[in-house]
């Protein structure tokens, strides 16, 4: 309402690779009807080739108000999760 543009990036997960559904996050996103967010879900993954682009993906939120900066890494996504034990699986 006073400007904001707000855009994301989701990591499109390879097919059946992992359980991030960022479909889901993106339909969430874009069910608040906001014209100041887009939603971008990337890379594309051409299956029917059997080509892709296979890379690791690392977060960055950066807000600026001329002024000021906000660099910081985090998942927001459906389906991750964290906890202080740092195990490779959750168990």
């Amino acid at each position: 309402d006073e400007g904001v543009r707000i855009y994301i990036l989701l990591f499109k997960e390879f097919p059946y690779s992992l359980s991030i559904d960022s479909l889901y996050t993106k339909r969430a996103f874009q069910a608040k009807k906001r014209n100041n967010i887009k939603v971008i879900r990337h890379p594309e993954h051409n299956t029917i080739s059997g080509k892709s682009l296979l890379w690791a993906h690392h977060e960055k939120f950066v807000v600026i108000d001329q002024k000021i900066a906000f660099v910081a890494g985090i998942d927001l996504c459906y389906g991750r999760w964290d906890d202080d034990h740092m195990r490779y699986t959750k168990v």
